[in-house]
C-alpha cells in the first residue's frame, strides 16, 4: 500500500479544498478497498472536522463507485461454493488462519476495507460495514457522527431480508423514529437526502409492511386489526412527532376506505384511489412536516 503524499504536520497547513483534491485524486488511482481506507485515515490526521466529514463522503463515494467490482470478486462460482459453506458473520482473525490463499486474501482484503458479507436468496456478497466505519466518528462532526451511527443501526440488523421485515415492528418503529430525528435536527446535512429516503422506505414498511410481511390480509386486503391497533397507539404516543403525524393521516384515510389498503378485481389487487392518493404525496406530506420542526439554523 503506498502512503499518501501528505504528512499528518502538512495537513494542518494546506488548505482545505487542496487536501481534499489531494485525497480524491489518490482514491482515484486505486480499486482496493483496504487502501483507500488507509489513505483517508492518514489524510484525516490533524484536520478539521468539516474536513475530516468531506474525506469521508469521498471514502463513501469511493465505496459508491467501486461496490460493484467487490460484489464480481465474491459471486464467482468457485467463491460462491466455498463461503455458502461458512458461517457468517466471518471476522479478519478467521479470515487470516484460512488455508485456502486465494480466499484468504480476498476476504482479508476486503474486511480491512471495511467490507463485511451478507446473504439473502442463496447468495453471498459484500456491503460497507457501516460499524467498522464508526472507527472515524472520533473526526467527524456531531451530524456525521449521527449519521455513521444510523447506518450502522441498519448494517448490524438489517430492516428486511427477501421481501420481508426481518426486525420486530417495535424496533421498525424506533428506527423510523430515529431517521426522523436526523432530519429534524440535521437539515442541512449532506446526507439528508440519504437518510430521508431510507426514512420514507421505513415509513412505507410501517404502513404497509413488504411483500412477504404485508399490515394487510392477503385475502381481504384490509389492515390487519394487530396493526391498526399499534399503529392508533404509535399516533397517540408519538403526536408531535412527523411519523405520528403520517401515521394518523393514514388511519384518516382508512377510515374513509373501510381499512382497506388495496381491492381485488377479477382476481387481481388493485389500487384504492384514497390510499394510492396518500402514497403518491407521502414524501411532500413528510417534507412540509419536517420543514416545521427543523432545530438547526
Amino acid at each position: 500500500m503506498r502512503p499518501p503524499k501528505e504528512t499528518p504536520n502538512d495537513n494542518e497547513t494546506k488548505p482545505q479544498e487542496m487536501l481534499e483534491a489531494l485525497l480524491q485524486k489518490e482514491l482515484s488511482q486505486t480499486k482496493d478497498a483496504a487502501e483507500a481506507v488507509g489513505l483517508t485515515e492518514r489524510y484525516m490526521k490533524g484536520v478539521t472536522t468539516e474536513q475530516a466529514d468531506q474525506m469521508f463522503l469521498l471514502l463513501e463515494g469511493f465505496y459508491g463507485a467501486h461496490l460493484q467490482e467487490a460484489e464480481a470478486q465474491v459471486s464467482r462460482p468457485e467463491v460462491q461454493q466455498k463461503l455458502i459453506k461458512l458461517t457468517l458473520p466471518i471476522t479478519l482473525e478467521q479470515a487470516s488462519q484460512w488455508k485456502d490463499a486465494n480466499l484468504k486474501d480476498l476476504l482479508s482484503s476486503l474486511l480491512k476495507g471495511k467490507y463485511k458479507l451478507e446473504s439473502a436468496e442463496g447468495m453471498i456478497f459484500p456491503v460497507v460495514d457501516y460499524e467498522a466505519m464508526k472507527s472515524f466518528q472520533p473526526k467527524v462532526s456531531k451530524p456525521m457522527q449521527d449519521y455513521i451511527a444510523l447506518m450502522a443501526d441498519d448494517s448490524n440488523r438489517p430492516v428486511a431480508r427477501d421481501a420481508g421485515l426481518v426486525i420486530p415492528r417495535e424496533e421498525l418503529i424506533q428506527r423510523t423514529l430515529h431517521a426522523e430525528k436526523y432530519l429534524t435536527s440535521y437539515p442541512d446535512s449532506p446526507r439528508y437526502d440519504r437518510i430521508k429516503q431510507l426514512y420514507l422506505n421505513k415509513l412505507h414498511m410501517l404502513l404497509f409492511g413488504l411483500n412477504n410481511t404485508p399490515t394487510y390480509d392477503w385475502e381481504t386486503f384490509k389492515l390487519q386489526a394487530e396493526v391498526k391497533t399499534e399503529l392508533k397507539k404509535l399516533a397517540q404516543d408519538q403526536v408531535s412527532t412527523v411519523t405520528g403525524e403520517m401515521v394518523k393521516e393514514f388511519l384518516a384515510v382508512l377510515e374513509k376506505t373501510k381499512d382497506q389498503l388495496f381491492v381485488k378485481k377479477q382476481g387481481e389487487q388493485k389500487d384504492v384511489a384514497e390510499v394510492r392518493s396518500f402514497m403518491d404525496k407521502m414524501e411532500q406530506g413528510v417534507d412540509t412536516l419536517i420543514r416545521g420542526r427543523t432545530t438547526e439554523g
